[in-house]
């Protein structure tokens, strides 16, 4: 039998957000602060197991006097949520069943259950779960399937259907997704396919009223990337990933490169308490398209360098993280709303235990 606890405190503070035409998001004073008990019997690795969680989660945002704000945000406002869940499997060298009650509850509470079953073997895989929930009796189904052959090479498929409720007119959403992997020396190249029935997006109106939902029918992205090691501690990820036509409320390309540099300099710290990584990181994105009644608005593209270096000494990291916007003018996500083109981080974390 295992007992443990889990909780943490976080506030968050920001200023007032102007955009260039002058709409403004109003400044934020927030806490959160979420928290667990769990119990457990057996291990969940092998043979059979049970947990029961209660867990529980909170956000205030408290009272700001200020003028300037909206009204709304010169009220204090919390909200709180706390769910029950409780889960029974059995874990062993092929098979991994398992069944999961979860309840969430307050006025607008629900239960769901959820049912998985995988066989996993070296060579192949195949897995399965299932969802449903009581209130709406909506439901989610979903297959996947991997295949490796040999050491250096992978294939792996997934696809979902997701039922919506009964009292909507509304259709199966069907996606999936197939991906192949191929090992050379150290490095993997990985190549897939996405497929989605349907994308329903919400209006983004936090930062501008006249944003609109967005609909859109079937659609298809590709994707591709490289990761491993280059030669001894030098590292790279490269990843990509397009959709075959520019849609609302997302980039059609998003292209993210990595080198870095990792090591534990064993031959002068063999104890292993020293570690270093120095990064160079570049991320592009299209320009994003947000839809109103009058016609949409277009976030530019944008390109990111930014540089990261952390050193471990026992169990403490500190680390030092820049970020700059290249090109003539900065970097904004939501149209009218720019980034900084310098930004800075640094700081020092660690792990303790008693």
């Amino acid at each position: 039998a295992s007992l443990d606890a889990f909780a943490i405190r976080g506030r968050r503070q920001r200023n007032e957000q102007t955009s260039d035409d002058g709409y403004a998001i109003p400044r934020v004073n927030s806490i959160r602060r979420d928290a667990y008990v769990r119990m457990g019997l057996g291990d969940a690795d092998r043979g059979g197991w049970a947990q029961v969680l209660l867990g529980g989660q909170s956000f205030t945002r408290e009272r700001i006097d200020d003028p300037k704000v909206f009204p709304i945000d010169t009220i204090e406002e919390k909200r709180s949520r706390n769910q029950l869940v409780g889960a029974v499997g059995w874990s062993g060298d092929v098979l991994r069943a398992s069944v999961t009650s979860r309840t969430y509850a307050g006025e607008d509470g629900f239960q769901s259950l959820t049912g998985r079953l995988s066989l996993a073997h070296r060579i192949a895989g195949v897995s399965a779960l299932g969802e449903w929930r009581g209130d709406d009796s909506s439901s989610l189904g979903e297959v996947s399937v991997r295949l490796s052959p040999f050491s250096f090479l992978s294939f792996s498929s997934v696809a979902s259907l997701r039922r919506p409720p009964s009292d909507l007119q509304a259709n199966d959403l069907v996606s999936a997704r197939a991906e192949a992997a191929l090992r050379i020396r150290s490095l993997w190249f990985t190549g897939g396919v996405v497929r989605l029935d349907s994308i329903h997006v919400t209006p983004l109106v936090v930062f501008d009223s006249l944003y609109v939902a967005h609909d859109e029918g079937p659609t298809m992205a590709l994707y591709g990337g490289v990761r491993g090691r280059v030669w001894r501690a030098i590292h790279a990820d490269v990843f990509a990933f397009r959709w075959e036509r520019q849609g609302f409320y997302r980039p059609q390309l998003q292209l993210r490169s990595e080198i870095y540099v990792r090591t534990r300099w064993l031959k002068k710290f063999p104890s292993g308490q020293f570690g270093a990584l120095i990064s160079v990181r570049h991320d592009y994105r299209d320009g994003i398209a947000f839809p109103t009644d009058e016609g949409p608005e277009v976030a530019r593209s944008s390109h990111d360098l930014s540089s990261l270096i952390e050193i471990r000494l026992v169990d403490a990291v500190l680390f030092w993280r820049q970020r700059y916007t290249l090109g003539q003018l900065p970097n904004e996500f939501i149209p009218g709303f720019t980034v900084p083109r310098q930004l800075t981080l640094y700081g020092v974390r660690w792990d303790f235990w008693n």
